[in-house]
């Protein structure tokens, strides 16, 4: 049986993934409904590892480098939630009512730390996109998944295999 902080681990990068791509798709419908490019999104994530060239590559190539990319960092982020959420009580890694806010949160802070900090150092096209739409979609769509994943994940392992007996177990009497 895995130990609590492997699984929190496999667990977050596996959700994180998931979560990435409906935040992904997302992101894909509101460019298009905002009436920028539709794959405008994957070129950013493109550029993470391209640069400024992500922007002048044909739409496929740039397309499938942006949703690696877009997918890898998803799954990164995730095991990051799963690494923080590993230190947590089991009543809080289980449970949605406590995972929907600090999902969300996270996603917050995964929008203020890629857009407000490291884009202003390395990546600043990522400015010159909607910052409130940016955050909304960074807290609903991969923070909140990603945290209703990862709690039904947790609640589906029982709290004896979670930590080992360290007794035998008294028999029941009738």
């Amino acid at each position: 049986m895995p130990s609590v902080f492997k699984r929190s681990l496999s667990q977050g990068a596996l959700f994180g993934f998931f979560a990435g791509i409906l935040f992904g798709s997302v992101e894909i419908v509101a460019s298009g409904i905002q009436g920028i490019v539709v794959l405008q999104p994957m070129r950013y994530a493109a550029g993470v590892v391209l640069g400024e060239t992500a922007f002048t590559l044909p739409p496929l190539p740039a397309a499938v480098i942006g949703i690696a990319v877009h997918l890898a960092l998803s799954a990164l982020f995730g095991l990051i939630y799963g690494w923080i959420m590993a230190g947590m009580p089991r009543e809080i890694r289980s449970r949605w009512r406590t995972q929907a806010p600090l999902g969300a949160f996270y996603g917050f802070m995964l929008w203020l730390v890629n857009f407000q900090i490291i884009a202003r150092i390395a990546y600043p096209w990522f400015l010159d996109t909607a910052h409130w739409p940016q955050f909304i979609l960074h807290a609903v769509f991969y923070g909140l998944p990603l945290a209703y994943m990862f709690a039904e994940g947790q609640r589906k392992v029982l709290p004896e295999q979670e930590v080992p007996r360290t007794e035998p177990a008294e028999p029941v009497h009738q």
